[in-house]
């Protein structure tokens, strides 16, 4: 199936993943005009694309901007994240380091603390 979802490198995990840009490699905001929320968290699936993955969004469907060239690393909002027993959770533990284009710091807009099933664990 051309969306099938491997196994997330980030299932089975024991506490929040640091966020040093390479535990938390393959999920991102799409673009600059997302809310960085938790509600706007994609993933990298095989075929190059991102898909969300909160329920709300899951279902949406692809098109050409969920293939951009920047998209920002959650970690540079300062979130960490947990896999486990099929749910996704985030925590806030740093301050952003996401950018706009013009300099400004793009903070993190969602609950500091989260949790929502993730079926691709």
């Amino acid at each position: 199936m051309e969306n099938e979802i491997e196994a997330s490198p980030h299932s089975g995990t024991t506490d929040f993943l640091p966020s040093d840009g390479a535990s938390c490699s393959g999920f991102f905001i799409v673009n600059r005009y997302d809310r960085p929320s938790e509600d706007h968290i994609a993933e990298r699936r095989k075929d190059g694309y991102l898909y969300y993955v909160h329920p709300k969004l899951r279902n949406e469907k692809r098109y050409w901007a969920m293939n951009p060239d920047d998209p920002t690393p959650l970690e540079d909002f300062g979130i960490r994240i947990l896999i486990e027993g099929g749910e996704l959770h985030g925590k806030l533990v740093d301050p952003s380091r996401a950018a706009y284009l013009d300099g400004r710091v793009r903070k993190w807009q969602g609950d500091v603390e989260f949790s929502f099933d993730y079926p691709n664990a």
